[in-house]
């Protein structure tokens, strides 16, 4: 990078700081594509190899050279953050991109969702590579990958709100207790003294629903200590990544805007850099195609929305200060509407930034006229409607409620089915999926069903590290009830209709 695009950048940084910014510092790097391609591919600069990564790579590499998309720059959550910035940008791209990554950066030291990930995962995914490739070496690749196999499959399937660091269960205890004679015992012949008894508990296995998959193997699953420590490394790296999912459309959101108050109040700018600024803004922030929308896009409008929003919430407030003050609250609300609000536009952004993911900041702040100012809608087939082809794509709905139900349907648990060990001991593993309903405004209940393929590949790995039958118990798309069972001989599959009369059971 040439000195005086380091100045500028200086000069960026030094913008941000005065608009209210807090981020980590950054290390820029201009590096060549292929390098951005593989970081976007593994998530971080040097990590374990696996098959999983070489494809997705792949699939960055043919998209970026047939022009079908660019990444411009990628930056790690860490501290300080390192930013990867495309060698062949011009200065104005690369200036825009520093503000952008400023804003993911501020993000990443600011937001909830973030505060328990290891800063320093970059250095301690170089060394779980090096653990990885050792045991590659003493026991085999093809071993250590059929594991490492097993253990991608369910790094989503984490409790995100437990932790990563958690201890095991309590044991079944034996506790006494004094059971006290209840009224007119003796009217009954019963003892009328205070009893000492004995009782077990914590007898229950696990003792509540347990979703962490991983967590719950390496506990209690019978593995040799490098096959746990595999599990161990990948569920670890799935913590440090499961916020990102969980905050795109905000992050990316928080990112343009800053880039484009910044940029926008940048002197250092010609009218022709201005004009270059303002072409990669509208690329960066065009709505999407193809049927799924932009999340810099959608982020982007729904904050500019809340400041431009908050600042007349506030100006009223200002009228009639007093009230606010003496009523100790941020806002004042009238017919479920904020008439009055004690802070302005920037300050409620920095709220919203410090407490919401996408399902939060979608569902709050997504109002009925911005909804009508982007044109959102939900589609999907005709099936039955009249005049129309059975899969002819057509509009479904524009109401409010039902479009932020499909926007975050996809949201929840990073996008990932609910699934729960109920129970499980030297019998078998009951495993349960939690129905998500997909149009909770429908008439009728219908629900998004599990893909049989992938339902049974995991059941396979599940049963090749429990070792004892594995049972799951899900539902199809009206209701009905599916069992699926995993064992020696293979996959069963048995379903049984809504009313019970129905059933058939087969092996896959």
């Amino acid at each position: 990078m040439n000195a005086a695009l380091e100045k500028r950048f200086d000069e960026i940084y030094a913008l941000a700081l005065k608009m209210g910014l807090d981020p980590f510092p950054i290390s820029f790097e201009e590096v060549p594509r292929e390098i951005i391609w593989d970081t976007a591919s593994y998530g971080l600069p040097t990590r374990m190899s696996h098959w999983s990564f070489g494809k997705s790579f792949l699939h960055q590499k043919i998209n970026g050279e047939m022009g079908f998309s660019k990444i411009y720059e990628l930056i790690i959550n860490s501290n300080p953050s390192l930013a990867l910035l495309d060698e062949t940008n011009d200065d104005i791209t690369n200036l825009l991109i520093a503000a952008h990554c400023w804003g993911h950066s501020d993000f990443f030291k600011n937001n909830i969702c973030f505060a328990p990930t290891n800063r320093n995962m970059v250095n301690q995914a170089e060394a779980n590579a090096k653990v990885i490739d050792s045991f590659k070496d003493k026991y085999g690749i093809d071993a250590v990958e059929d594991w490492m196999d097993i253990a991608f499959a369910l790094d989503s399937h984490i409790d995100w709100h437990r932790g990563e660091n958690r201890v095991k269960y309590p044991g079944p205890e034996h506790v006494f207790r004094t059971k006290h004679p209840l009224p007119y015992a003796d009217l009954y012949g019963e003892n009328t003294k205070p009893q000492v008894v004995e009782e077990i508990i914590n007898t229950e296995f696990p003792p509540h629903k347990e979703k962490d998959l991983l967590w719950f193997l390496i506990n209690y699953a019978q593995m040799l200590p490098w096959q746990r420590e595999v599990f161990s490394i990948i569920r670890s790296e799935s913590f440090y990544f499961y916020p990102q999912g969980q905050t795109k459309i905000i992050n990316e959101g928080w990112a343009s805007f800053w880039h484009a108050e910044i940029m926008l109040n940048y002197e250092n700018l010609s009218p022709a850099e201005h004009l270059d600024f303002a072409t990669a803004h509208s690329r960066i922030v065009r709505p999407g195609g193809g049927g799924s929308l932009n999340p810099y896009y959608v982020g982007f409008r729904i904050l500019t929305d809340i400041k431009k929003r908050w600042d007349e919430y506030y100006k009223e407030g200002q009228k009639d200060a007093a009230f606010l003050k003496s009523n100790e609250i941020d806002h004042y609300d009238k017919d479920d509407k904020i008439v009055m609000s004690k802070m302005t536009g920037y300050e409620k952004m920095f709220q919203v930034r410090r407490e919401e993911d996408d399902v939060s900041f979608i569902g709050n702040y997504l109002t009925r006229e911005l909804c009508d100012d982007m044109n959102l809608f939900t589609y999907g087939l005709a099936g039955m409607e009249e005049d129309q082809e059975a899969d002819d794509i057509i509009l479904k709905d524009r109401k409010l409620d039902i479009v932020k139900h499909v926007m975050t349907a996809r949201l929840h648990n990073n996008g990932t089915p609910l699934i729960y060990i109920t129970d499980a001991d030297e019998v078998c593993m009951n495993l349960e999926h939690e129905m998500v309903e997909k149009d909770p405004f429908a008439e009728d209940k219908t629900y998004h069903e599990l893909e049989p393929f992938y339902a049974k590949k995991t059941l396979e790995y599940i049963y090749q590290v429990w070792k004892r039958p594995i049972i799951l118990k899900t539902h199809d798309e009206d209701g009905g009830v599916i069992r699926y069972e995993a064992g020696k001989e293979g996959i069963t599959e048995e379903v049984s209709g809504t009313d019970g009369a129905s059933s058939r059971k087969f092996k896959i």
